[in-house]
C-alpha cells in the first residue's frame, strides 16, 4: 500500500492544465466533440472514433496498456488492478473513470474501471486519457489518471450494424446496434453477448482460468440540450486464484450486476448532471484446502454479496470576461452499501457502517495576461461524513503559471490537499487519519521535448503492517521524480498517420515505475486499414516487455471484415501471485500473464 500511494500522490500535478494548442498538436483527427477540443488541462492522449475504428479493440485492456508508467495488470480475482501488490487492499486514487462528463466511483467495490473494463468496447465513441490532476473542472478528486470515455450518438451514426468476432480458445462476441438522428433530437441503442475463453493454467492438480460471459446494453436519448444514457452490464467472471490462503480452489466466480442511469442538461457553460448507480456482486469461493480464517475459525467456503447504491448531482457553469474566466461547481452525493459474509454458512457482520453523505463546492479561475502568459488558482472544499465513523474534511488548493509561445512552454504549479481512506480501509481500521500532501511540480517543453521534474512531501501514509493492519505512518517522506518525453506526430497525406511516443522517467528509489516507449501506425488506402502498436518497457526489476499488437481490415461495400493479433510474440510480462498461510507461515508462488496472446477474425455489416 504504501509504495501505491507514494507513486500516486508523488506525481499529482505533474501534468496539469496545458494550453489549447496542445490538444490540437495531438488531436489526429476532427472527430471529437467540440467540448473535447477546447479542454486545455492535463491533456495527454485522445483516441478518436477513426482511431478505435482501425484498433478493433476487445476490451479497454488495450488502452490502459500504454498510459505511460503503468503495466497493465489484475489482481488475484482477476480484475483490473494497474498497481497491484500481493495482499495490498485496491487503491482509489489512482485512476478516476468518467463517462459523459459522469465521474463513475463505487464507495465499496471501488474502481468501475473493474467492471467496465471487462467488457466490450463497441459503443465508445472516443477516449481521453489525462495524467495527474489535470483540472478542477474535469474532475474535483486528485488520481494518477483520468480516463474519459465518450459514447456513440445516434446522430453521428445513422445506421444499424450487425457483427461478430471470432477468435483464440473459442473466444466469441455478438453485437447490435441502432442510433439515428440529429443533432437535436437523436438515439442510440447497443446489445453485445461475450465469451471470453482466456488461457487456463494449471497449479498442482487445480485448475486456473479468468474466462468471463456476459452482457451489455447501452442507450441513449439526445433532445435539445438533454441527455439521457444508460449502461446495464451483467457478466460471470471465474476469480482465477481468489484470496485464499493456499491455492486449491474447487469453484470461484465473480458475478456483478452493474447499472448505470443519468440525465444530463447541457446549455452553454451552464451544466446539471445527475447520476445513479446500482450494484449488486456475487463472490464465491470454495478450497479444497484451508480458504482463510475468520473469528478464531477456519473456513474452506466464502460467499458474499454486495450491494451498492450511488446518488449524484452536480451543477457547474463558467463564466468569462476578457482574459479571465471562472469556473463554479457543487456537488451533492449519497453512497450506500450492504455488505453479507458468509463464512462455511455461518453469517458475519462487519461493523454498523453503511453510509455515505457527500458535498463539494470548488472553484478554478483562469487569468490570459497576455498570449504567452497564463494564471490559474483553483480550490476545492469536500466533505465525505462516513456516517457512525468520522467526517472527513478535504480541501484542495492549486496555483500556477504557464508560458507558452510557438516552440518553448514553461510551467509550474504547487498543489496541498489530502486523501480520505476508503470505506474498504475503514472496515480495516475506523480510526485511519487523512494522507496530507504538497507537490510542486516543474515543467519545460521545447518543440517535442518535455523535462518533468517533481517534488512531494507526504504524512500520514497508509500503510499495510504485517499481523498489525493498516495504520498511518506519522513520519513524513520526501520524493524527487524526473522525467523527459518525447513526442512524435507525423500526418503527411490525410490518411496516412504515425504516432511515436518515448518517455524515460528518473524516478526515486523507492518508486515503482517503468522506462520505455509506446508507437503507434495507422494507416489507410482506399478499402484497407492497417494500425500497429508497439509497447515496451523495463520495470523496476529490468524484466523486459514487449506487446506487438495489428489489426488489419478491408470494406466491401456495407461489410467489413478484419484479422486483429494481441501480444503477438508472446512476450508481455507475467504477474506474480502469492497466496500467504499465516497458520503455517508458508507461502505458494503462481505466475501469469495479464495480457495473453490472442487472435481473432471479425465482420461487421452496416445497413
Amino acid at each position: 500500500m504504501k509504495k501505491i500511494i507514494l507513486l500516486i500522490l508523488t506525481t499529482i500535478i505533474v501534468f496539469s492544465a496545458d494550453l489549447n494548442n496542445l490538444l490540437n498538436e495531438l488531436c489526429v483527427s476532427d472527430d471529437l466533440s467540440q467540448k473535447t477540443k477546447k479542454e486545455n488541462a492535463g491533456y495527454v492522449i485522445v483516441y478518436t472514433r477513426e482511431d478505435l475504428d482501425n484498433m478493433k479493440i476487445l476490451s479497454l485492456k488495450e488502452i490502459l496498456e500504454q498510459i505511460p508508467f503503468f503495466k497493465y495488470n489484475e489482481d488475484s480475482n482477476a480484475l483490473i488492478d494497474l498497481l497491484y501488490l500481493p495482499f495490498q487492499p485496491k487503491n482509489p486514487y489512482m485512476i478516476k473513470l468518467i463517462i459523459n462528463d459522469n465521474e463513475v466511483t463505487l464507495p465499496i467495490g471501488g474502481d468501475v474501471l473493474q467492471i467496465i473494463g471487462q467488457i466490450t468496447t463497441k459503443y465508445i465513441d472516443h477516449i481521453e486519457i489525462y495524467i495527474g490532476m489535470p483540472s478542477f473542472e474535469i474532475s474535483q478528486s486528485p488520481a494518477w489518471s483520468i480516463i474519459k470515455i465518450y459514447t456513440k450518438k445516434g446522430y453521428r451514426e445513422n445506421s444499424n450494424i450487425l457483427g461478430g468476432l471470432i477468435g483464440s480458445r473459442k473466444l466469441n462476441e455478438e453485437y447490435i446496434s441502432s442510433g439515428f438522428g440529429n443533432e437535436n433530437k437523436s438515439y442510440y441503442l447497443f446489445f453485445a453477448n461475450d465469451n471470453i475463453y482466456r488461457k487456463n493454467y494449471t497449479f498442482n492438480k487445480y485448475n486456473l482460468n479468468r474466462n468471463i460471459f456476459g452482457k451489455t446494453f447501452v442507450g441513449s436519448f439526445d433532445f435539445n440540450n438533454f441527455e439521457l444514457f444508460s449502461l446495464i452490464t451483467k457478466f460471470k467472471k471465474n476469480s482465477f486464484i481468489g484470496n485464499s490462503f493456499t491455492i486449491s480452489p474447487i469453484n470461484n466466480y465473480i458475478k456483478p450486476s452493474y447499472y448505470l442511469f443519468n440525465i444530463n442538461y447541457k446549455k452553454n457553460n451552464f451544466k446539471i448532471l445527475t447520476l445513479f448507480q446500482y450494484v449488486d456482486s456475487k463472490f464465491y469461493q470454495k478450497n479444497d484446502d484451508i480458504l482463510g480464517y475468520y473469528n478464531n475459525k477456519i473456513y474452506y467456503e466464502s460467499k458474499n454479496n454486495l450491494k451498492e447504491s450511488i446518488y449524484s448531482i452536480k451543477i457547474s457553469n463558467k463564466f468569462t470576461l476578457n482574459n479571465s474566466s471562472l469556473f463554479l461547481q457543487g456537488n451533492l452525493g449519497k453512497d450506500l452499501f450492504n455488505i453479507q459474509n458468509y463464512y462455511d454458512g455461518i453469517e458475519y457482520k462487519l461493523q454498523n457502517f453503511n453510509k455515505i453523505y457527500k458535498k463539494s463546492i470548488g472553484c478554478e479561475y483562469t487569468y490570459l495576461l497576455n498570449q504567452n502568459n497564463l494564471f490559474t488558482l483553483s480550490y476545492n472544499y469536500k466533505i465525505d461524513n462516513y456516517i457512525n465513523i468520522k467526517k472527513f474534511k478535504n480541501i484542495s488548493k492549486k496555483v500556477g503559471y504557464i508560458y507558452n509561445d510557438k516552440k518553448f512552454t514553461f510551467k509550474t504549479f504547487y498543489y496541498q490537499g489530502s486523501f480520505i481512506p476508503t470505506p474498504e480501509m475503514i472496515f480495516i481500521n475506523k480510526n485511519l487519519s487523512k494522507i496530507d500532501t504538497k507537490s510542486y511540480s516543474f515543467k519545460a517543453k521545447y518543440n517535442k521535448f518535455y523535462f518533468l521534474y517533481t517534488n512531494t512531501k507526504m504524512k500520514n501514509v497508509i500503510v499495510n503492517i504485517p499481523k498489525i493492519g493498516l495504520i498511518n505512518d506519522s513520519n513524513y517522506h520526501k520524493y524527487n521524480n524526473y522525467l523527459i518525453s518525447y513526442t512524435y506526430i507525423k500526418n503527411k497525406i490525410k490518411n496516412n498517420i504515425r504516432v511515436w511516443r518515448a518517455y524515460i522517467q528518473i524516478p526515486h528509489k523507492k518508486m515503482i515505475i517503468s522506462n520505455g516507449f509506446t508507437n503507434n501506425f495507422f494507416f489507410n488506402k482506399d478499402v484497407w486499414s492497417f494500425y500497429t502498436s508497439l509497447i515496451y518497457y523495463k520495470n523496476n526489476l529490468n524484466q523486459e516487455n514487449i506487446n506487438l499488437n495489428t489489426t488489419i481490415s478491408k470494406k466491401f461495400k456495407n461489410i467489413e471484415v478484419y484479422f486483429k493479433g494481441i501480444n503477438i510474440l508472446n512476450k508481455t510480462l507475467e504477474t506474480e501471485y502469492i497466496s500467504y498461510n499465516p497458520l503455517t507461515n508458508s507461502l505458494q508462488t503462481f505466475k501469469a500473464e495479464p495480457i495473453e496472446r490472442v487472435f481473432v477474425g471479425g465482420i461487421e455489416w452496416k445497413f
